[in-house]
């Protein structure tokens, strides 16, 4: 995080100027009750650190079913689950 400012003072009560400013992790300060690397914000499991996304969900309940990865596509291809993957996500 960090900032910076420049003016310039034509007449002595005139300033002109402009400001920057960034944040790198703006989620730092975000809750994180499982504690999974990923604010309550952004996971849509908040309560259990297995799980993030709807893929993340759904693929431990298929998991041993042999039908799993077509029953997976057809969720995300019918927009029943986001296609969201936990590795789009960054991890604070």
């Amino acid at each position: 995080m960090g900032g910076g400012r420049i003016y310039v003072k034509p007449f002595s009560r005139l300033q002109i100027g402009g400001s920057i400013a960034g944040d790198n992790n703006e989620y730092k300060g975000l809750r994180d009750t499982d504690d999974d690397g990923y604010p309550d914000e952004i996971d849509l499991y908040p309560e259990d650190e297995r799980y993030v996304t709807e893929i993340d969900y759904y693929r431990d309940r298929l998991e041993g079913d042999p039908n799993a990865v077509l029953a997976l596509q057809s969720l995300i291809d019918s927009g029943i689950v986001s296609d969201m993957e936990k590795t789009d996500l960054r991890s604070y």
